[in-house]
């Protein structure tokens, strides 16, 4: 035996043997081991996968009578220790919690109140009492009103709370559908094709999807694969067709003025939100939602400066709106005014000063006599000058 093998085989353990003999399941019929097998009262044998999938669709329906599935008829009940081998923690939890509310509804306790925002239930003796406190603390603690079952609005009655949640209702139709969302809904286009929003600020409808590039008819929000031949090509204000001799009439319109379609869109989403709110809220009187659906500015009046005209945009060429166009010019621009003549600036003249002679200045006095060296340096300069003849004598 080489060295270290035997080493090897003890740190290798030995698979456990499953006991017993391979065993049917009752509702797959497939075979597994008895240790892996849950059984009801009578000895109905099921394996762990197939009762996991059976409680977890009673639970889920707050079902709490898992029976036996056996096709001979049984419907005796899983005991809690087997329910316990196969059941994760949190399923047995929730079984075990289903199962205490529904027996203590079917005994019936008089006074037993529950909490309406988690299950806590409990006695409350004093009728005069008008909250009830939530003993859950950890997950809930909520106090809430006992007559109406909302959170506590004490010193409000019940009924002022009422209206408040009518006034509340006007407002979270004016400021989410009214104006954010049904404004963003209304103006939004997506493309059939690929499902991709955009929204339209200016120029025709035929409209280019920015992801796969479909062609979109911006009224009707179809594809529209024959192009332009899918649109009314008359620019606005021009007479409509004789009736009979074109189809014209019948195709979307290729210009239009795209704020008052905004508009009147963004006026029937809201009116369709209005109508739905009030069959979600039949009790809510239709004036207490009356709301004012703003207009939609034009782009030009939105950037304009306050004082400033309101000139229009002037269009030149074939296929651009018709504009009601005056002092037209070349290509549909008013002519400017001529320029004003510009003044001369003359620089003002400047006086010249009056000659003046120049003076005579006084002579400069001469320089002292030289007198020699100063007293301090009068020495050294008198060797200096010894050493100095002395080199020269040589």
């Amino acid at each position: 035996m080489p060295p270290g093998q035997s080493t090897r085989d003890e740190a290798v353990p030995e698979p456990e043997e499953e006991i017993g003999d391979d065993i049917e399941c009752g509702c797959c019929f497939s075979a597994y081991a008895f240790i892996k097998m849950i059984q009801c009262e009578d000895g109905h044998l099921f394996c762990t996968e197939c009762m996991t999938s059976y409680a977890e669709g009673l639970l889920g329906s707050h079902n709490v009578n898992i029976v036996c599935m056996d096709q001979s008829g049984c419907k005796l009940p899983f005991p809690v220790s087997e329910l316990r081998r196969f059941l994760p923690e949190k399923l047995m939890e929730l079984y075990e919690r289903i199962k205490q509310r529904k027996e203590i509804e079917m005994a019936g306790i008089e006074g037993l109140e529950e909490c309406p925002f988690c299950e806590y239930k409990c006695v409350i003796e004093n009728k005069e009492e008008k909250l009830f406190r939530c003993g859950n603390e950890e997950n809930c603690g909520a106090i809430s009103c006992r007559q109406c079952k909302k959170p506590d609005h004490l010193p409000k009655s019940c009924k002022e709370m009422e209206e408040d949640r009518v006034l509340d209702g006007r407002h979270t139709i004016e400021e989410a559908m009214m104006i954010n969302q049904v404004s963003a809904r209304a103006l939004m286009r997506n493309c059939p094709k690929c499902g991709k929003g955009f929204v339209k600020e200016d120029g025709c409808n035929k409209m280019t999807c920015p992801n796969c590039y479909s062609l979109v008819c911006y009224v009707c929000r179809q594809l529209i694969p024959e192009g332009y031949a899918h649109f009314d090509q008359r620019t606005p204000g021009m007479p409509p067709p004789v009736v009979g001799s074109s189809s014209q009439a019948k195709k979307c319109p290729l210009w239009e003025h795209v704020e008052e379609r905004h508009t009147r869109e963004v006026e029937e989403a809201a009116l369709k939100a209005k109508e739905e709110w009030q069959r979600e809220n039949p009790d809510v009187d239709e004036k207490d939602i009356q709301v004012d659906i703003p207009k939609a500015a034009s782009r030009l009046e939105a950037g304009r400066l306050p004082g400033l005209p309101n000139v229009p945009h002037l269009y030149g060429g074939m296929g651009l709106p018709a504009m009601q166009m005056q002092n037209i010019a070349g290509f549909g621009i008013p002519p400017p005014p001529p320029p004003q003549p510009i003044p001369r600036l003359r620089a003002p003249a400047l006086a010249m000063p009056a000659y003046a002679p120049p003076r005579a200045m006084p002579p400069l006095p001469p320089p002292p006599p030289y007198v020699g060296p100063p007293m301090q340096i009068a020495p050294a300069v008198a060797a200096a000058a010894r050493r100095l003849r002395a080199r020269r004598a040589r």
